[in-house]
């Protein structure tokens, strides 16, 4: 699932996570320290990472997998994020 979160991440962004991290020490200092990589600010996402799909993200990145929603509720709440998404711009 956190795989899941960081990929709608990247997508959003078009940056990796961490890529402050020059070096693999750091990043993976990161990874062990469960630092979550920071929302992102509104520009860099050119305004599309929404709370609806920040929720999506942080709810992937839980310290216990078991406390993660099944992938089946995720992939609801995409679907529904992305129609809203879309109303909302086609109304605009």
């Amino acid at each position: 699932m956190w795989a899941f979160g960081i990929t709608i991440l990247e997508l959003f962004t078009r940056v990796e996570p961490f890529s402050d991290c020059r070096r693999v020490p750091g990043f993976f200092r990161k990874l062990l320290g469960r630092e979550l990589p920071p929302r992102p600010i509104e520009e860099a996402t050119q305004f599309r990472l929404t709370d609806a799909w920040w929720e999506i993200c942080i709810s992937c990145w839980e310290d216990d997998p078991s406390s993660c929603p099944p992938i089946v509720h995720v992939l609801e709440k995409v679907k529904t994020t992305v129609v809203c998404t879309l109303v909302i711009t086609k109304t605009v």
